[in-house]
């Protein structure tokens, strides 16, 4: 009897040990967000979060969808949009006038999992934000399917996927030197690319109002440009600063080339005046936590020191012959030599993508002048055979 008990119990642990471990226990979680329509594109920008992954990581996620009152899986048209766990972005192209009803997906070793399924209408002459509601389906559940609806890279049409011809920014910058070299000549066409965006030039509080675009400065394989004075999905204005992609977002983005030139003489490649076709992925933003490990340093240790992008320098002395009242460049002395500050911040901002320094042009606000005694922090950095201080931000 009492080795029976015991067979029970150990049968029982099997059986609990089994169900945990159930692959349908182990599904994402996932939820189905907002739909903003422009009829004037036939587009439709959906958005989805993956709550959870689940029992595994999430290989691919995004946007099902399919015209009329139903429950739309993986085998209707869909748009994938990244992976892992957070929010995404899918734009929904060729959706005529009529009722349409989509849900976000999620995948991984376990299956497919769905949020609820919602419902929007399409009107022929509508042009904004249309109201969504619930329609029956759409648990958190479901089995895996052939992914027939294509994936991204291009732009969806009923679910096939034409590639539209996508530019890269080092073609951009070669255009623009060849056929747009005088001061502010610009492109009579728009272009479209893929990129990530490596740093906002626009403070989100500023959104919707007074600005409702955004300036950016985005990046591929091929290099990095300025994008200046771009706007939402389909060329529609921010109305919202949650609407911004954040820094490490990978967008498509449509601009007009331009070479712009300002009044210190500096000629700038940039695109102009253009707008984010589809949200890819959603970048998480800048960690904007000053470095830890800070030497404390006279200029003379700090000229000594090797040339470094990773480790910073404090050091502490008088402002002379200031260049740049915006950008903050000027020599920096003490009881021990001269060094240049090229640029200055009034608070930390990590390097950019490719090891360029970021200026907010803040420098303006900190009230330094010639004769200043201030406390700064930076990296070694050569130029020209030149040491300089790189990257510097103000402590006191």
């Amino acid at each position: 009897m009492k080795n029976l008990y015991i067979f029970n119990l150990l049968l029982l642990a099997i059986t609990l040990f089994s169900a945990c471990n159930n692959p349908a226990a182990d599904l994402p979680v996932v939820t189905t967000g907002n739909a903003q329509l422009f009829a004037s594109s036939r587009t439709a920008a959906c958005d989805g979060a993956v709550v959870s992954e689940g029992g595994g990581k999430v290989i691919e996620r995004g946007i099902c969808y399919t015209q009329g009152i139903a429950t739309p899986d993986i085998s209707s048209p869909h748009v994938s949009s990244g992976t892992g766990k957070g929010q995404f972005y899918c734009s929904l192209p060729d959706i005529g006038p009529g009722t349409w009803s989509y849900r976000a997906y999620a995948v991984n070793e376990a299956g497919t999992a769905y949020g609820d399924a919602l419902s929007f209408t399409m009107t022929a002459d509508s042009n904004g934000n249309t109201d969504v509601t619930p329609v029956p389906g759409g648990g958190s559940g479901g089995s895996s399917g052939d992914n027939t609806g294509g994936n991204t890279g291009g732009d969806n049409t009923g679910g096939n996927i034409t590639q539209k011809e996508i530019k890269t920014i080092e073609w951009a910058i070669n255009e623009i030197n060849s056929k747009y070299s005088s001061p502010g000549a610009k492109s009579t066409e728009m272009y479209r690319f893929k990129v990530k965006i490596d740093r906002l030039m626009t403070l989100l509080s500023t959104i919707p109002s007074p600005y409702n675009d955004v300036n950016m400065r985005v990046y591929d394989e091929t290099g990095s440009i300025l994008s200046y004075y771009t706007k939402y999905l389909d060329n529609q204005p921010f109305t919202s600063s949650s609407q911004v992609p954040l820094e490490g977002s990978e967008i498509y983005l449509k601009a007009y080339l331009c070479n712009y030139s300002t009044t210190e003489g500096t000629i700038y490649y940039e695109l102009q005046n253009g707008y984010i076709e589809e949200v890819l992925t959603q970048g998480r933003g800048i960690d904007m936590t000053p470095p830890a490990a800070v030497k404390a340093v006279t200029v003379a240790q700090f000229l000594a020191a090797p040339e470094n992008l990773t480790q910073y320098y404090q050091l502490t002395g008088t402002v002379s012959n200031i260049t740049n009242t915006t950008r903050g460049r000027f020599d920096l002395t003490d009881a021990t030599g001269t060094v240049y500050i090229y640029g200055l911040t009034e608070t930390y901002q990590p390097l950019m993508y490719d090891g360029e320094a970021y200026n907010d042009g803040s420098f303006r606000n900190l009230n330094i002048s010639d004769g200043s005694t201030v406390t700064i922090c930076g990296l070694k950095h050569v130029y020209n055979d030149n040491n300089e201080m790189f990257g510097a931000y103000f402590i006191k």
